[in-house]
């Protein structure tokens, strides 16, 4: 998925569970290896246990871990059922409780939406999590 901003192309990549589980290893590896070019990955919340164990951190550090080795501008997934929308930045983590619950993919169209015009820094990007 590619959408524009001021800048020029941005590109995001949506991490889901392989059709075929025994293949998740596999998907990674084609995603670890594109990961430079990537702007936000988006993972979705049924991939966050699997990843976690294949990267062997807790679900809870597999963002922030994702992050600071891939020096990927966002790194964010959103959790339906507890209406939380985390994010790995450049300038640190933004856990926000969204007002109504969304789909995964509906909250993140509206964060891309919203992050152009968000405004700068940690106020910003939580700003643009805020919801569906």
């Amino acid at each position: 998925m590619t959408f524009g901003e001021l800048e020029g192309a941005r590109t995001v990549m949506l991490v889901d569970m392989a059709s075929d589980p025994s293949r998740l290893a596999e998907s990674w590896g084609a995603v670890i290896g594109r990961i430079r070019q990537v702007h936000v990955l988006f993972i979705a919340p049924e991939a966050i246990d699997a990843l976690s164990a294949l990267e062997e951190v807790s679900a809870a550090e597999l963002l922030q871990s994702i992050r600071h080795r891939s020096l990927v501008p966002h790194v964010c997934t959103y959790l339906p059922n507890e209406r939380i929308a985390l994010v790995e930045h450049s300038l640190g983590s933004v856990s926000v409780q969204t007002k109504t619950e969304c789909q995964p993919l509906e909250w993140l169209a509206a964060f891309l939406c919203e992050l152009p015009s968000a405004g700068p820094g940690q106020a910003g990007v939580e700003h643009a999590s805020g919801g569906c």
